[in-house]
């Protein structure tokens, strides 16, 4: 099942394929990973996966947009929404491709005292500026 990311070769398909000879199976893959990642579900896991990988993309967008609402509740003159929006959604996603595997990755959060969460690596920035930040344990 394609979703958005198919326009950047970045989907997640499902594949099954109970009834196909290995030539065929090769060549519908072969076809499938034009669109990004193929990955082999059971058949009856394809309603679960639709709702993930179909349906997920949609459900992301609706949160991105309340977060870009509620950056442009700030008024800010020199950036729009959508690009610190942007900045935020890459910082993010380049600390989770950096520490997805780690299975401790509750330890890597840090919260300061007005209850804002950043990852451990901002804690060097937070205090070079001289604020105080907590480690959650």
């Amino acid at each position: 099942v394609p979703n958005l990311a198919v326009a950047y070769h970045k989907s997640v398909t499902a594949f099954c394929a109970n009834l196909l000879c290995e030539d065929q199976k090769d060549r519908v893959l072969s076809e499938l990973r034009l669109f990004g990642r193929v990955v082999p579900v059971l058949e009856k896991d394809f309603d679960l996966f639709t709702a993930v990988f179909g349906s997920g993309p949609a459900f992301l967008l609706a949160i991105y947009d309340v977060f870009r609402e509620k950056i442009a509740a700030f008024n800010l003159p020199d950036r729009r929404p959508e690009e610190l929006l942007l900045e935020l959604l890459q910082g993010t996603s380049l600390f989770y491709e950096a520490n997805y595997r780690d299975k401790s990755i509750k330890e890597l959060w840090i919260v300061w005292p007005a209850k804002a969460v950043l990852p451990r690596r901002a804690l060097i920035i937070i205090k070079s500026k001289g604020s105080q930040a907590y480690c959650l344990k």
